[in-house]
């Protein structure tokens, strides 16, 4: 399956000010379309909806633990891309989630930095995986 831009981003963090600053982040690059949310369940029914590529996920949320909803994620099986969002000085966190799946953790206080390391990363793989979609149609097309 090809994927195209711009690539949707799921932002859920309980903060406004994180959603905000996250949100602006995303802006600056036209490779990706975010959108925040609040509330795990409300961010997951629009994951699966709208085909979204990369999720930043607080960890300590009120309604869904950042944890839980990288799980359901993964449990998808959609390839989509989950940056934990973490101001837990923990390594256990961070081993506990990246051993689900998640393909980084961001250090809260964010650092502008950070998180546009995350984006690039994700654009890259993004990338990678059309290239290789691509070579193996033109491929199996000559077969």
């Amino acid at each position: 399956m090809l994927l195209e831009e711009p690539y949707k981003v799921a932002i859920i963090d309980d903060s406004q000010a994180m959603r905000t600053f996250l949100l602006n982040i995303c802006a600056q690059n036209p490779s990706f379309e975010a959108h925040a949310f609040e509330d795990g369940e409300k961010a997951l029914t629009y994951i699966e909806k709208e085909k979204v590529r990369l999720v930043l996920v607080d960890i300590n949320m009120p309604t869904m633990f950042g944890d839980d909803l990288l799980r359901r994620c993964m449990a998808l099986k959609l390839g989509i891309q989950v940056y934990v969002v973490t101001g837990a000085d923990s390594l256990m966190i961070a081993d506990r989630c990246m051993n689900v799946g998640a393909r980084g953790v961001i250090p809260k206080p964010l650092l502008l930095e950070g998180c546009t390391q995350a984006l690039a990363e994700s654009e890259r793989f993004f990338e990678q995986w059309n290239q290789s979609f691509h070579y193996f149609l033109k491929h199996k097309k000559s077969a």
